[in-house]
């Protein structure tokens, strides 16, 4: 799907995670959560793909196909 920079900014990125505990920090023993980090847009360093009408895709997973209200 091609999305602005800003619709992508709102979506989860399945790539980055952490891990955080209750109190909101990584510390020593304690057991963590892992967390998802929203995307990056132009600022991700592995597979943000940017069309020349502003809009982009993630690259991770290839080049988006079968979206028919989309043009190539």
């Amino acid at each position: 799907m091609y999305l602005t920079e800003a619709e992508a900014r709102q979506q989860i990125c399945p790539f980055i995670f952490y891990c955080v505990n209750d109190s909101g920090v990584i510390q020593w023993q304690q057991s963590a959560i892992m967390t998802h980090q929203t995307c990056q847009a132009s600022d991700c360093k592995m597979a943000w793909r940017a069309r020349q009408d502003g809009k982009g895709f993630c690259g991770m997973a290839g080049k988006p196909t079968g979206w028919p209200d989309e043009e190539e």
